[in-house]
């Protein structure tokens, strides 16, 4: 039958990468995207990751990654302030 030592260690290397990738993309749409969005005066609204959405509520959003901003002015442009 050939020798199963093997499931237990790839499972756990499966695992372990299904984190990984689920951390990193977190990592990436909050600090990459949602930091320069809150450094120009925004608020996240939405997390979504892997057609989930994270945050604020979870389920199925459809969107493959993103962060959702509202109230987001660049400097310069903002009609309040010169």
């Amino acid at each position: 039958m050939g020798n199963r030592n093997w499931i237990r260690p790839g499972l756990t290397w499966i695992i372990c990468l299904a984190i990984c990738c689920f951390l990193y993309g977190l990592w990436h749409e909050l600090i990459g995207h949602g930091l320069v969005g809150v450094l120009l005066g925004g608020s996240i609204d939405s997390v979504h990751l892997f057609s989930f959405k994270v945050f604020p509520n979870f389920g199925f959003s459809g969107i493959p990654g993103g962060v959702g901003l509202e109230n987001m002015h660049p400097p310069g442009l903002c009609p309040n302030h010169s």
